[in-house]
């Protein structure tokens, strides 16, 4: 995962970041493995720093999924919950002085953003409180800062940029496909600097790269346009007359800012008929209804994502009187009774009514068009394009906020065996047949209430609430047994194969986002453990 060279006392040595097994040092031709006492399973060691303290001695700072290693020159310890860190499944480290001179080291976390923590003294670490404003997601791959100051956190879902302020605060802006990234999911140990302060990073569809200096200031206000004009549904000209009626004005308008147009905002005013404008919204169209005959004028007013105020939009329109509202049908008026005009007041109230229930009726449908359609996306972004199934970012949201507190869940981790192999053998379409076959079986075996999600490549997991260890192990025996009597076609052949599993399980009564973290660790290297016995067995996290 990583590598460290130093020069201590006299002599060179190496250091070697492993994913499975911990932390490595050569140094005069001899190979040294290093394990706290208090490390279990599987030790995944993401990356490695050195810091030269005050005093001169040297340190080296290790993050790992266990929590935050520390090698004072001797050995290593291993810091986690004791010593304030408020997740223990940490990726990405770097190291600077703050305004005040303080080294920070920034970690990177799969739950818990961005931690910093105050090493001024090695020995007695601090973790600060967590001021910085919230990432896009909470799985961070650690934070990079430019010669300008400014801090890009790249994330599970887009990158964010913090660029310090006089007050001491930071001014956070995110950056995702709609800036022009090629995917939004960032990668472990795939971010860089330059020379140039140009911000590279790996991304599951490519390399990013984001220069500074081409993203010049905004400071013109953007061009304001009109670009339709309709009465009841039907496209109408200027200048605009409303004749008699007419039960709705829509009135459509546009900011030709070409960048970042979801974060315009417009608000309109009816000179003659409102004293004040409405509030800024993204809404860039004004329907109205039932005005009084008259002369009136639609003032818009817009602003780009930048605060540029642009030159307001000024629309002309007149709402033509019915024949009773003419001068002459009133003078005849008012040669009738008090009652005739009552109820004749009493209708017209009635129908005003009436036109502003169905206008409401109408918004309210297209509202709710709007909602479900989004609710459509959202769930689009819970599902695996593959296999179907919800992905990552569902189980990990289910994980910690929808289970029961103190009911048993069950969390079971499947990996395909030797699947770089298989995919190198038949190809990536066989390679992708496997894992639809294997999402397939997780499906049928997993009871109705389970969650089946692909967490990421060959690896599956089924969230079982209400389930405990003993019968997640009989469920993932099942689904086991099952894939490895299941064929796999071969596409482009008339062969079939078969693929194994190796299945890891653990259950816990969750109370807590921690219990959430542990169950998830737990699976995981009760999964190694399995891995390590041979693959095409279940091994769960009790088993020693």
């Amino acid at each position: 995962m990583d590598m460290l060279v130093r020069r201590i006392d006299g002599r060179y040595e190496q250091w070697f970041a492993t994913r499975q097994s911990g932390i490595y040092r050569l140094r005069d031709g001899a190979w040294t493995a290093f394990r706290p006492e208090r490390v279990r399973g599987q030790w995944r060691i993401d990356k490695l720093i050195e810091q030269t303290a005050a005093d001169g001695r040297h340190w080296l700072w290790a993050t790992t999924n266990q929590g935050l290693a520390r090698y004072d020159g001797e050995r290593w310890d291993l810091l986690a919950e004791e010593a304030g860190l408020p997740d223990l499944a940490l990726t990405g480290v770097t190291l600077w002085a703050d305004a005040q001179g303080t080294p920070v080291l920034w970690v990177g976390s799969e739950h818990a953003g961005i931690v910093r923590i105050d090493v001024r003294d090695p020995a007695k670490p601090v973790v600060l409180p967590d001021t910085l404003p919230p990432p896009p997601d909470p799985n961070t791959y650690g934070a990079l800062r430019d010669s300008r100051g400014r801090v890009y956190v790249c994330t599970n879902n887009g990158v964010q940029q913090l660029t310090p302020q006089a007050d001491g605060s930071w001014l956070s802006r995110v950056f995702s496909r709609r800036d022009g990234m090629v995917n939004d999911e960032c990668n472990t140990n795939a971010q860089w600097i330059d020379t140039h302060d140009r911000f590279w990073t790996g991304t599951l569809g490519g390399l990013t790269v984001y220069d500074p200096k081409r993203d010049v200031p905004d400071t013109f206000p953007k061009s304001l346009r009109l670009t339709g004009l309709a009465l009841d549904g039907v496209e109408a000209g200027a200048p605009l007359r409303v004749p008699p009626g007419t039960h709705d004005v829509r009135v459509d308008f546009a900011l030709l800012a070409w960048r970042r147009e979801g974060e315009s905002r417009f608000r309109t005013r009816i000179v003659g008929y409102e004293d004040e404008p409405g509030a800024w919204t993204a809404q860039n169209f004004r329907v109205f209804s039932a005005l009084p005959p008259g002369k009136y004028v639609l003032h818009v007013e817009a602003r780009d994502y930048a605060g540029n105020i642009s030159a307001p939009l000024d629309v002309p329109f007149s709402v033509m009187a019915r024949w009773w509202q003419t001068t002459a049908a009133q003078f005849g008026f008012t040669l009738l009774s008090a009652a005739l005009l009552w109820a004749l007041v009493q209708w017209r109230t009635r129908a005003l009514q009436a036109q502003r229930g169905a206008l409401e009726r109408r918004v309210a449908q297209r509202t709710q068009e709007l909602h479900e359609a989004n609710a459509r996306l959202l769930e689009l972004s819970y599902r695996d394009a593959l296999t179907g199934l919800a992905n990552r970012r569902r189980l990990l949201e289910t994980l910690e906020h929808e289970p029961v507190p103190g009911t048993p869940t069950a969390l079971i981790f499947l990996d395909v065996d030797l699947f770089k192999d298989y995919n190198d053998r038949f190809g990536h379409p066989a390679g992708d047949e496997a894992l639809r076959s294997v999402a397939r079986v997780l499906g049928e075996c997993a009871p109705p209430h389970a969650l089946v999600a692909r967490y990421g490549g060959e690896e599956f997991a089924c969230l079982v609430p209400g389930m405990e260890l003993a019968p997640a192990m009989a469920l993932a025996e099942r689904v086991r047994a099952a894939v490895a009597d299941c064929d796999v076609p071969v596409p482009g052949a008339e062969t079939h194969q078969r693929v194994t599993i190796s299945a890891g399980v653990a259950a816990e009564r969750l109370a807590s986002p921690a219990d959430a973290h542990a169950l998830l660790r737990r699976a995981d290297i009760a999964l190694y453990r399995a891995k390590g016995d041979g693959r095409n067995c279940v091994r769960s996290a009790a088993d020693g």
